[in-house]
């Protein structure tokens, strides 16, 4: 009978340790991503969403070239510094495209060296570079 009560103390002090405490999660050294602002993602999703029903999805996955990409993220902001804040062929907010560029470009100059056409044609990866 002892045991038993022992046994159902055990067990509720164990649960009110539980109740008592918020759980652990080892995740200060990972990305805020909580800090990302809606707004922005959703925006790019517009425009990715734009790409693929005019290319197809994915279509930017198959490759572009720096040069390219940048012209493009540079048109877009010249617009806005131009006053225009509306893409006139989309009819999505310039700012949105320089997102999606500047992600296609991110993710060549971290996964596609072969994407790097430069005038200096150095084929180099963001990571690898100092």
């Amino acid at each position: 009978m002892d045991s038993h009560l022992q046994l159902e103390q055990r067990f509720k002090e164990l649960m009110e340790r539980i109740m008592s405490k918020e759980g652990i999660k080892h995740d200060q050294d990972k990305p805020m991503l909580n800090l990302i602002d809606p707004q922005a993602i959703e925006g790019l999703a517009a425009v990715l969403t734009f790409g693929a029903k005019k290319y197809a999805a994915d279509n930017w996955r198959g490759g572009i070239n720096n040069s390219r990409l940048i012209a493009s993220l540079l048109r877009h902001l010249f617009a806005i510094m131009r006053g225009e804040y509306i893409d006139p062929e989309s009819g999505l907010p310039h700012i949105d495209h320089v997102g999606c560029n500047w992600m296609f470009l991110s993710n060549n100059l971290k996964n596609r060296p072969d994407l790097n056409d430069s005038w200096f044609n150095e084929q180099r990866t963001v990571t690898e570079s100092n």
